[in-house]
C-alpha cells in the first residue's frame, strides 16, 4: 500500500483501505492494522457526549464500543473509504473514514448495530439518525462526502495529525470538485473543521437531555489549477515587475 509524503507534516496519510482494493486480505498487515486503529477510535470516542449520551454506564460503553469499532472499519472498508495516517516509522496515528452520500448502504449499517450493538442497538440508531438526518439549510453545490469518524491516537494528539488527515482527502476532494459534510460534537472539533475551510450549514441541534450540540457543517470544493496556470501567472508576474523596473 501505498504513502503519500505531505510536505511538513508529521505524518502522511495513506488511503489504507478502500472500496476499491482489491481486498482486504490483500495485505498482510489487514487484519493487525484494524485492531489498531479500533483501539484508536475506542479511546477517542468512548469519553465523547455523544458516546455518554448512548450509553451512560461506561464499563458498558466499554464493552459495546470494543465490539463496534472493528465492525465500523469493516463497514467502511467495504463501503466507504478508510484513510490511514503514519508516522516516519510507519506507525499508525490517526484514521479517517469517510463516505459517500449518494451511495451509503443504510441497511449496512443498520446490520452492524443489531450485530454488535445490542440492547443499545436502538440508541445508536437514534444518534445515527441525529448525525446524519441533521442536513444543512442548503444541499452543497456538488457531490458530498460525509467525515463519519476521524481519530488520532492519544500519545499524538495536538502534533497536526488531525489536519494533515484532512488535508489529504481534501486535495482529492477539490480535484473531484466534491464538497464535504460533517457534524462536529464538540467545540474543539468545530474550532478545528472551521480551520479546514469548513463552515456551519444550519442551527446547531441540541442532543435530547443533553446540553451538547451538533454542528452540521460543510465544505465547498476549493478551485485547483489548470495545467499551465502556474506557468502563466508567473509570466504575467514577471511582466508586471519588468514594467515597473525602470533599468528594464
Amino acid at each position: 500500500m501505498t504513502t503519500f509524503p505531505l510536505e511538513t507534516s508529521p505524518a502522511t496519510v495513506r488511503p489504507a483501505f478502500t472500496a476499491t482494493t482489491a481486498s482486504m486480505a490483500a495485505s498482510l498487515r489487514a487484519e493487525g492494522e484494524v485492531d489498531q486503529l479500533a483501539r484508536i477510535l475506542l479511546a477517542a470516542y468512548v469519553d465523547t457526549p455523544e458516546s455518554e449520551w448512548v450509553i451512560s454506564d461506561r464499563d458498558q460503553r466499554l464493552a459495546v464500543y470494543a465490539a463496534y469499532w472493528p465492525a465500523v472499519l469493516r463497514y467502511g472498508l467495504a463501503h466507504g473509504i478508510v484513510d490511514v495516517a503514519v508516522d516516519e516509522a510507519a506507525v499508525i496515528s490517526g484514521t479517517a473514514i469517510w463516505f459517500d452520500t449518494t451511495i451509503e448502504p443504510a441497511d449496512a449499517y443498520e446490520q452492524l448495530l443489531t450485530t454488535t450493538c445490542g440492547a443499545h442497538a436502538d440508541r445508536f440508531r437514534h444518534l445515527h439518525h441525529l448525525l446524519t438526518e441533521h442536513q444543512p439549510d442548503h444541499e452543497p453545490a456538488r457531490a458530498a462526502r460525509r467525515l463519519a469518524w476521524i481519530a488520532v491516537a492519544r500519545d499524538r494528539q495536538c502534533q497536526g495529525i488531525g489536519g494533515t488527515l484532512l488535508a489529504h482527502r481534501h486535495t482529492i476532494l477539490d480535484t473531484e470538485r466534491s464538497a464535504a459534510q460533517l457534524t462536529a460534537t464538540t467545540s474543539g472539533a468545530r474550532a478545528l473543521f472551521a480551520r479546514h475551510g469548513y463552515r456551519p450549514t444550519r442551527t446547531p441541534l441540541r442532543l435530547p437531555g443533553k446540553r451538547t450540540f451538533l454542528w452540521s457543517m460543510a465544505r465547498e470544493p476549493r478551485s485547483v489549477p489548470e495545467p499551465g496556470d502556474r506557468a502563466r501567472a508567473r509570466r504575467q508576474r514577471t511582466a508586471i515587475s519588468t514594467d515597473l523596473d525602470p533599468g528594464a
